[in-house]
């Protein structure tokens, strides 16, 4: 669920369903709840929220429904790692819409046609050329030459031309001799 669709449909039940002198601590507390990052203090705090807003009967019946009940997912814990918002996703939509479609719903074989016009177009309209190389800072350098100095004996396991690949256990580096047996 993205979060600025709900806070929106959200805040319009609250002006709609709830005294004016109570939006502003209202919306907060909604705010708070949505940065919970996981479910057991989300249902501790869920329940404390409805506990604290009771007497706004109307609004407490609608959010205990929608956004307790039927749409669970619109705080921040609910997906870790995934975005609060779907608001990239949507840009991109509109531009869809405005340029490329006019709003108008095409038959498959046309839209296929022009969503590869749009998708070859933003293609070549990226300026930036791509690494193949990572880059190295001269604190990278120092720091990789006085680990190669160590007196460890280190095993080579892939090469070619641009790489050489060593496996290094994470966190061991200063306590194992010999790093083929780690």
């Amino acid at each position: 669920m993205c979060w600025a669709h709900a806070k929106k449909k959200i805040q319009a039940h609250v002006e709609k369903d709830t005294r004016k002198n109570f939006h502003k601590d209202l919306l907060s507390d909604v705010n708070s709840l949505q940065a919970v990052t996981d479910s057991e203090t989300f249902e501790l705090a869920s329940k404390a929220f409805l506990k604290k807003w009771e007497n706004e009967t109307t609004f407490i019946h609608y959010f205990k429904e929608q956004w307790l009940i039927q749409n669970r997912n619109w705080y921040l814990g609910a997906h870790m790692g995934s975005p609060a918002s779907n608001n990239a996703l949507d840009s991109h939509n509109r531009v869809i819409k405005d340029e490329y479609t006019l709003r108008e719903r095409l038959p498959l074989s046309r839209f296929l046609t022009v969503a590869s016009e749009f998708v070859n177009g933003w293609s070549l309209a990226v300026d930036e050329v791509f690494a193949t190389l990572p880059t190295m800072t001269r604190k990278d350098w120092t720091e990789a030459y006085q680990w190669a100095t160590l007196p460890k004996e280190v095993i080579l396991t892939y090469s070619d031309d641009t790489f050489k690949h060593y496996e290094v256990p994470a966190g061991k580096a200063d306590k194992i001799q010999n790093f083929e047996n780690a």
